[in-house]
């Protein structure tokens, strides 16, 4: 029989990291090159300056992301993936080609449920 219980600590923590709003696609936007603050700002287009500064700090805490001071005039920091988070990478890369193939077959699912909703209603 199988076991039910098991502990997903950390695993579920991690879910809950990749799962949020920002994270994935924070690493699938940092996995184009390193990226300066302003520049990710922009490209997520719609996050605050606080929520990002958090995101970073918590991708770097958590080894995906890494912050390198480039010594120009003025100075300024770029963000790049490290290891752990390039292999982290390369699976939102998968998880996204998946749901573009899936994305006809998931609206028409949405459209028939949506519909059987409507009969019993």
């Amino acid at each position: 029989m199988r076991t039910l219980t098991r502990d997903f600590g950390v695993v579920r923590e991690l879910l809950d990291r990749l799962g949020d709003k920002w994270s994935a696609l924070t690493i699938a936007m940092v996995r184009g090159g390193p990226l300066r603050f302003g520049e990710l700002r922009h490209a997520l287009g719609g996050v605050s300056q606080k929520v990002l500064a958090d995101l970073v700090r918590s991708l770097e805490r958590d080894g995906f992301i890494s912050r390198h001071v480039v010594a120009r005039t003025p100075l300024h920091v770029e963000y790049r993936l490290t290891t752990l988070g390039s292999a982290l990478a390369t699976l939102i890369d998968e998880i996204e080609r998946w749901a573009r193939t899936h994305e006809p077959d998931v609206v028409a699912q949405r459209h028939a449920y949506d519909e059987r909703r409507g009969d019993d209603a």
